[in-house]
């Protein structure tokens, strides 16, 4: 029901360049940024493999995995 909301965002808000901009395109893009943010992390740690254990590495709790999970789910879902 909330999608389906999102996806009537079709008003424009702003205008860059005559080019006419909707809230939906804002949270379109906000989503694909956070896609390849979250991809780029998730191939850099891939690469780099674990490097040892400082104060600067983190914990996962679970809310914030189930934040990530949420988020992930919403941005594929949209």
């Amino acid at each position: 029901m909330i999608i389906s909301i999102i996806v009537g965002f079709t008003k424009p808000v702003m205008e860059i360049n005559e080019v006419e901009i909707s809230l939906r395109d804002i949270i379109l893009f906000a989503g694909g940024l956070f896609l390849v943010y979250k991809s780029t992390m998730e191939i850099h740690e891939k690469l780099e493999g674990e490097v040892e254990q400082t104060a600067k590495a983190k914990k996962l709790s679970l809310v914030s995995a189930i934040i990530q999970i949420v988020l992930l789910d919403i941005v594929f879902f949209i």
